[in-house]
C-alpha cells in the first residue's frame, strides 16, 4: 500500500532557516563576522510575518521583486511586514543607485509587459527596431535606446519594486552550512518528504567543514571563481582562450 504524501507545516521554510542559523552559530560562532552576527541577532528580533516575507523572497531566484505580484496566504499582514523590512534595511526600494542592475530589474517583467513598457519610453522608429526581438535582446535594446535614469523613473512610478539585501551575509551563512554554493532551503524539503536520506542533513551528525575564517573565505572565493568558469564554459560556450582573456582582462 502506497504511503500517504507527507505534508509540510505551513511555515516549514521558517523552521528550516532558523535551524540553519542556529546550527551555523553552534559550529562556527567564533568564525562569524560582526556583520553576520548582527544579521542573525537582528533577524531573530523580527516579528514572524517579517521573517516569513524575508525568507520567502531570499529563497526565490533573483534579487528584485515586484511586490504587487507577491502574496503568501500564511503571512497575515504582508503590507506591515514589508514596511518594517524596508525601514530596517532588509529590503530597499528601486533607486538610481541600482542603475547598473537594470537588466535584472527588467528581467522581472514578461516579454509582453516589456513590449508595453517600450511604448512608454521609446520613439516610434525605435519601436520598429525592437518589435521582433526576443526578451534578452529586448532588455539590452531598451537600455541602449533610452536613458537608464528615465527608465528607472517610469518603473518606480509604475509599481513598487524592491531589492533584497544582506546578500553577502546570507551567502556566507549558507556556504558554512552546506559547504558549497548550490545549497538552498529546497534541500531541506526533499529531505523531509523522503527523496534523500535523512543523514544527508542530520544536524546531529554534521561537523564543521572549516577550521578558520580565512579557510572559509578562501574556499568561498574559489567556489565563486569555479562557478563563473562553469557559466562561461557551459552557458556562454566560451573556449579556453576566450575564458582566459575574460579572466585576465578583468
Amino acid at each position: 500500500m502506497k504511503a500517504p504524501p507527507i505534508e509540510l507545516p505551513e511555515k516549514y521554510y521558517l523552521d528550516y532557516f532558523s535551524a540553519m542559523l542556529k546550527h551555523v552559530q553552534h559550529l562556527y560562532g567564533e568564525l562569524l563576522s560582526k556583520g553576520e552576527k548582527s544579521f542573525i541577532r537582528r533577524y531573530n528580533k523580527l516579528p514572524e510575518d517579517a521573517q516569513c516575507l524575508f525568507i520567502r523572497l531570499v529563497n526565490r531566484r533573483g534579487c528584485y521583486f515586484r511586490m504587487e505580484k507577491i502574496a503568501y496566504a500564511e503571512i497575515e499582514d504582508q503590507e506591515k511586514a514589508l514596511a518594517l523590512l524596508l525601514r530596517r534595511k532588509y529590503f530597499s526600494r528601486l533607486h538610481p543607485k541600482h542603475v547598473v542592475e537594470l537588466p535584472w530589474v527588467l528581467n522581472t517583467y514578461t516579454k509582453a509587459e516589456l513590449t508595453d513598457l517600450c511604448k512608454q519610453v521609446l520613439e516610434k522608429e525605435q519601436l520598429k527596431q525592437v518589435k521582433k526581438l526576443k526578451k534578452p535582446e529586448l532588455i539590452i535594446a531598451m537600455i541602449q535606446l533610452t536613458s537608464a535614469a528615465d527608465l528607472l523613473k517610469v518603473l518606480k512610478e509604475k509599481e513598487m519594486i524592491v531589492r533584497v539585501g544582506h546578500e553577502e551575509e546570507l551567502e556566507m551563512l549558507k556556504f558554512l552550512y552546506f559547504g558549497h554554493l548550490d545549497g538552498d532551503m529546497t534541500q531541506f524539503v526533499v529531505r523531509d518528504i523522503g527523496y534523500i536520506k535523512t543523514e544527508a542533513y542530520d544536524q546531529a551528525k554534521m561537523k564543521a567543514l572549516f577550521k578558520s575564517r580565512i579557510e572559509a573565505e578562501d574556499k568561498l572565493k574559489l567556489s565563486k571563481v569555479y562557478r563563473e568558469f562553469k557559466y562561461m564554459r557551459d552557458e556562454l560556450l566560451l573556449g579556453a582562450d576566450q575564458i582566459y582573456s575574460v579572466v585576465f582582462s578583468a
